[in-house]
């Protein structure tokens, strides 16, 4: 399995991305789990954690784990606000993840070919 946590943030700067959500439609399927209390409507605020989301793909290994991550954050419908699924998409599809090279610094490593221009 593998998990990623959806921010309202920008995927460039990472700084926070407050307002209202206009739309907000969650990926579904056998293998996808999502842990959320957003709403379609709702307002984020530049008061408390941007965290929107919690995103869980499972596989028989790693690569369909991350294969089916890809493909559910191909599927979320968020708009309103920016988030940090394009920088997460590229992460994902990142050599160095592929290969299993991570570390506590990989998006600061990789940042310049991880980041959404």
């Amino acid at each position: 399995a593998i998990e990623v946590r959806i921010y309202a943030e920008d995927p460039k700067t990472f700084f926070p991305s407050p307002g209202k959500i206009t739309a907000f439609v969650l990926p579904q399927g056998e293998y996808v789990r999502n842990e959320t209390a957003v709403q379609s409507g709702m307002t984020v605020t530049p008061f408390y954690d941007p965290m929107i989301a919690k995103l869980i793909t499972k596989g028989n290994d790693r690569q369909e784990a991350i294969e089916r991550m890809a493909e559910a954050l191909n599927n979320y419908q968020i708009e309103g606000i920016k988030t940090n699924i394009p920088m997460l998409k590229d992460v994902l599809s990142h050599p160095a993840f592929q290969a299993g090279d991570t570390t506590t610094n990989f998006v600061e490593k990789h940042l310049q070919t991880t980041t959404t221009k």
